[in-house]
């Protein structure tokens, strides 16, 4: 279906711009095709065309000082000028278009994978900084990851930006830019995808929506449209039908009706998190095995893979791995209150040592509790102490980047870019990464 779908756009486009011919810069910014497309050729052009002018420039003489900066200046002239004139070969034209379509329907698709690849070679796991501007200005058609790789870079002092840490970054503001999306604002996102496709039978192939909603960490609604698709043996939806399955997926009452089916992966192994059954004789029956499964592959929802039963959150029975912070922090609110009620029924008090639940949720990063409470909370220390409880309770990361957004960047009007906002995600991020120092 993917390579149908680029040749089919490949066609179209050949239809107005047929092979055997040479075009400018001026007649592809003209030309009435997807704007992705265009955008990706004419950036492609002038890096080629940079490229070319440089190589046709460089020609050293004894006459001439090239390191005269007037010199350089005229050079950089001549290469600008030469630019402007820039065509793609009749001989290179098809190649280059067929480029153009297969990456920007990719970046529609699965934009952050798309960067990782374009961005950083397989030989080297960091990129300068100019380079990475460059590389990803390939790419129009989502403002926001464009605006996201900027603010990334201007935070960094260093003139290399390592793959890992840019992946993993540009992927966690993806998630709180689009963790609360309604039908509508789907929809709105998809539109440069939905409308690149412009098949004779207008819609997007189901594989493309259902790798796009994997990417973005929805496994739930792709898992609904998978099961939609397939009831109808389906292998395209128009816009108008994804947009009512996405307001079902979306519904409530599907989150209900989705509990009570097993989970597709049951007879899988527990991860490492799950509690260990107790060794005493009057221990509980085991848990059943549709236990959700934790594994990134899962095809389960999100909601069904981090979701946490009450009697799973209070076990108190001997543990075989050291016990996360989180749990702890729960457990000995359970304690406190059972020492309350003791105290209240005239027995012995004992004295109640309360857990540093700031030091839990930030770590070291502790030490910037004032800025952050003027700076994301608007001075609103009660909002802070309450988000701070809610954050220690938190099992993971996903669950954790949602109570950001919704107690703070969206209440709070945060800018998710600036450098207070980053280094307070990535401290608490860091509780569940183990880089915590």
């Amino acid at each position: 279906m993917r390579d149908q779908t680029i040749q089919t756009i490949e066609n179209r486009i050949l239809e107005l711009f047929p092979a055997g011919h040479s075009y400018s810069r001026t007649q592809i910014s003209n030309a009435d095709f997807p704007s992705g497309v265009k955008h990706f050729l004419l950036s492609a052009l002038q890096r080629r065309s940079e490229i070319e002018a440089t190589e046709l420039l460089n020609v050293r003489s004894e006459w001439f000082n090239a390191d005269d900066k007037d010199y350089q200046k005229v050079l950089q002239q001549a290469v600008h000028t030469l630019g402007k004139s820039a065509c793609f070969p009749a001989s290179e034209w098809p190649k280059a278009l067929h480029q153009a379509v297969d990456h920007v329907i990719e970046y529609l698709v699965s934009p952050i994978s798309m960067l990782d690849r374009f961005v950083f070679s397989a030989e080297s796991p960091s990129i300068p900084t100019t380079d990475l501007l460059r590389k990803a200005s390939y790419f129009s058609d989502y403002p926001y990851l464009t605006r996201a790789v900027e603010a990334y870079i201007d935070r960094k002092t260093n003139q290399r930006i390592f793959k890992i840490d840019f992946v993993r970054a540009l992927s966690r503001l993806d998630h709180q830019m689009t963790v609360q999306y309604e039908s509508a604002d789907w929809i709105k996102l998809l539109t440069p995808l939905i409308k690149l496709m412009g098949l004779p039978t207008p819609g997007v192939p189901v594989s493309f929506v259902i790798k796009f909603f994997v990417e973005k960490d929805r496994q739930d609604i792709g898992l609904f449209i998978e099961r939609a698709a397939s009831a109808k043996h389906a292998e395209m939806v128009s816009s108008d039908s994804l947009a009512a399955l996405l307001t079902e997926a979306l519904s409530p009452s599907i989150a209900t009706k989705e509990e009570q089916k097993p989970p597709v992966n049951s007879e899988e192994a527990p991860t490492l998190e799950a509690p260990p059954a107790s060794t005493t004789p009057h221990a509980a029956p085991p848990a059943s095995t549709s236990s959700p499964d934790k594994s990134p592959k899962s095809s389960l929802p999100l909601w069904k893979k981090f979701k946490k039963t009450e009697s799973e959150s209070v076990k108190t029975e001997v543990k075989l791995a050291p016990e996360p912070l989180w749990k702890a922090f729960s457990r000995k609110n359970e304690e406190n209150a059972l020492k309350n009620k003791l105290n209240l029924e005239g027995a012995i008090p004992v004295k109640d040592i309360r857990p540093d639940v700031c030091a839990i949720v930030l770590g070291t990063a502790t030490a910037n509790k004032d800025r952050f409470v003027w700076q994301l909370f608007a001075g609103n220390h009660a909002a802070f102490d309450e988000t701070m409880n809610s954050l220690a309770a938190a099992p993971d990361w996903t669950t954790a980047s949602e109570i950001i957004a919704k107690k703070v960047f969206r209440p709070f009007k945060v800018d998710i870019y600036s450098s207070t906002a980053v280094d307070f995600t990535n401290a608490v991020e860091s509780r569940y990464s183990g880089l915590r120092s």
